[in-house]
Order: C-alpha cells, then sequence, then structure tokens
C-alpha cells in the first residue's frame, strides 16, 4: 500500500528537521587526559619520628596542602589510630599493572596500605608503605585518594642499595620516591633511570622525588632520556638549620608545556635535618630567568697612606712629582675570575630562586636538561 501525500511530505519533514540538528547541536569529544602537573606534591626526609604525625605543624600541615606527599626515613612503626586495609608482595623490578608482579617468596617487597584520618579536616588519607632492610629508613607515600597501582623498581647500573624505588599511579601518572645512599647518592641515577626504562616513550608521565643525597648538578646528562627534566628550588636543603647542600628535589618526564613545577624549599619545617621541598605549578607563570649566586665579588682593601706622608696634626701629604712624598700609586686590582664553566642545564623559574617562608608561597626554580 501506497503511502498518501501527507504522509510522505511529513517524513520529508522529519529527516530534513534530523538534518539539521545534527550540524547544530555541539559535539562531545572525550576530555583531555589530566596534566601530571594537576597534582601538587612535596617531599620530606623526615629523620623519623612517629609524633610528627600528630604534630599539626609537621606532617598534617604538609597534606592540608599537597595531594601527595614522599616521606623518606619513616620510622618502622607507625602512629596509632592508622588502619591498615591491605598488604602485597611485589616483585623487585614490578608494578601491580604488570602480570606476575604478585610474589611473596623471598626477595619480594612487602607494601602496606592504611589509612588514617587527619585530626584537623577529618579527610582520610591513604598511605603506602613500603619496608626496607635498614632500620628507621622505610618510604612512605601519602595520597589524598587511592591509589591505581603501587611499584617497586631497584636501581639499575649495579649500584647495589636495599631501597629502591617505591611508587604510586594515580591516573596515567606516576610518583615514585627516593632515598639514595649516602654518601654522595651513588644509586640516584640508576634509581632515576630504573623508572625512566620501565614508563618509556615520550607520553609517559612519572616523577622521582626525595633525598637524593646528591646535588642535582652531579646527575649525569641525559639521564631518564628526552623530555626528562630536574626541578629544584635552587636552595640548600641539609643539614638543618644552616643548611649547605641541596639533596632534595625532583626528576621528571612527561611535562606538558604551559604545565611546568616549580619547586620551594619550605624553610618553616625545622623538625627535620631537611626541609621540604614542594612542587605546583607556578601561578604567575613568569618565566624569568635566574641561575645560581656567582662567586664573591672581591673587596678592594682601603688605601693607606705612607710612613710620614701625614703629620700627626692631620696634614694633607704634600703634592708633587714621583719623589718628596707625592700621592701613592691606586692600588693593583686583582685579575677578573675566569668565567664559569657552560651550564649543563637551562634555569628557568618563575620568579623569585627563593624558599616558602611561614606558609607564604614564593616561585621556585626548574631546572631543564639540554
Amino acid at each position: 500500500m501506497t503511502r498518501s501525500f501527507p504522509a510522505r511530505i511529513a517524513v520529508v519533514l522529519v529527516l530534513a528537521l534530523i538534518a539539521v540538528l545534527a550540524q547544530t547541536l555541539p559535539t562531545f569529544a572525550p576530555p583531555a587526559s589530566a596534566a601530571i602537573t594537576d597534582v601538587t606534591v612535596a617531599t620530606w626526609n623526615m629523620q623519623g619520628g612517629t609524633a610528627k604525625w600528630s604534630n599539626p605543624d609537621d606532617l598534617p600541615h604538609l597534606l592540608d596542602r599537597y595531594h601527595v606527599v614522599a616521606l623518606q626515613e619513616h620510622p618502622d612503626t607507625v602512629p596509632p589510630g592508622m588502619v591498615q586495609t591491605d598488604v602485597k608482595f611485589v616483585r623487585p623490578g614490578f608494578d601491580t599493572d604488570t602480570p606476575g608482579w604478585n610474589d611473596d617468596a623471598d626477595g619480594a617487597f612487602r607494601v602496606v596500605t592504611y589509612q588514617w584520618t587527619h585530626p584537623r579536616n577529618g579527610r582520610v588519607y591513604y598511605v603506602y608503605y613500603l619496608e626496607t632492610p635498614r632500620n628507621g629508613r622505610a618510604l612512605v607515600t601519602v595520597s589524598d585518594r587511592a591509589a591505581a597501582a603501587v611499584g617497586v623498581l631497584p636501581a639499575v647500573g649495579g649500584v647495589a642499595n636495599p631501597r629502591p624505588a617505591f611508587g604510586i599511579r594515580r591516573d596515567d601518572a606516576w610518583f615514585y620516591n627516593i632515598h639514595a645512599d649516602s654518601p654522595r647518592g651513588p644509586d640516584a641515577p640508576g634509581l632515576v633511570q630504573a623508572v625512566a626504562n620501565k614508563y618509556p616513550g615520550p607520553a609517559a608521565s612519572w616523577t622521582v622525588m626525595g633525598d637524593f643525597n646528591r646535588e642535582p648538578d652531579t646527575l649525569p646528562l641525559g639521564l631518564g632520556g628526552p623530555g626528562t627534566q630536574i626541578i629544584d628550588s635552587g636552595l640548600p636543603t641539609y643539614e638543618v638549620p644552616n643548611p649547605e647542600s641541596e639533596y632534595d628535589y625532583m626528576v621528571a618526564h612527561g611535562l606538558q608545556a604551559g604545565h611546568q613545577y616549580a619547586a620551594r624549599r619550605l624553610t618553616y619545617m625545622e623538625s627535620s635535618d631537611h626541609y621540604p621541598v614542594s612542587f605546583a605549578v607556578d601561578p604567575r607563570g613568569r618565566g624569568q630567568v635566574c641561575n645560581r649566586p656567582g662567586p664573591p665579588v672581591p673587596v678592594l682593601a682601603p688605601v693607606v697612606p705612607r710612613s710620614g706622608a701625614a703629620s700627626a696634626a692631620g696634614a694633607r701629604p704634600p703634592r708633587g712629582g714621583r719623589r718628596g712624598g707625592g700621592r701613592p700609586p691606586p692600588p693593583r686590582r686583582p685579575p677578573p675570575p675566569p668565567p664559569p664553566p657552560p651550564h649543563r642545564r637551562v634555569h628557568v623559574c618563575g620568579g623569585l630562586c627563593s624558599d616558602e617562608t611561614g606558609g607564604h608561597r614564593l616561585a621556585g626554580r626548574q631546572l631543564h636538561l639540554r
């Protein structure tokens, strides 16, 4: 049976309306992946002491302000009030995203998950605790939300250290916590490279932060491959209260343009021999260039008149030629210092190369590997 003419007109009008709506309605694309720098982080070698979980000026203060906090030298015990929720035995060189990670045989690392309630804001935090063979040297990473995975990566390159790199994953980004061996952090490059080897490729997002036990300028060139950056405050962090060495900083990969971490030294926390360092996007983004302080400018010695040139009454020395008490020759200026060696990195900061005192945020410095 054929349709009537009005029915065919109605069908045509409906199809035309659908075509018009298809062109005018907005299309919804999947959301872009979050930048790793959307997560604010901090690192602190806390030098033991479970009481620092309850002191409002220590860990509660850090956790009030940062999404992830990496702790080194955590005590072998946890404070009262932590609730254990999970235990994993992770094979060295694996993360829990990798098949075959679970192994409770000798050599596996025990990772314990706790929940801790903040005494001030009432929020629940997730505490990931990695036992290490050295007493009082546990690695702990605290997150304000549950991690999607954990990882345990020993150093590569043949430098032995019982403390591996210990990481948690949030979304697509990995945050690894390290405490390199002392003295001089011989395993620090191997710990960073282990993370870079585990997550290769230009799109990988990862950070390695903690106590490197060596200055950032001593890390080898090319560490971590293209796209890897060293981010530090440019200020000494050890040994408090009169630090002379910068041991606490971050190495990162996958930072997006316009979303760069800036490091800040937190000098208002002095309950450890290390200052904490935080990493967050500089909101001002001024991009000023700054370098480490140069050598001190030599101070010229004051000009001392020749003996007998002035009388006891303070009369001016006689004028004249080269003989007979004339003016002494001008002092010799020291030769200019040699030019500094070329920098291995480009130093960029979001403002002053300064620290954060009394909770006031100042911009830090970021170093890019050439």
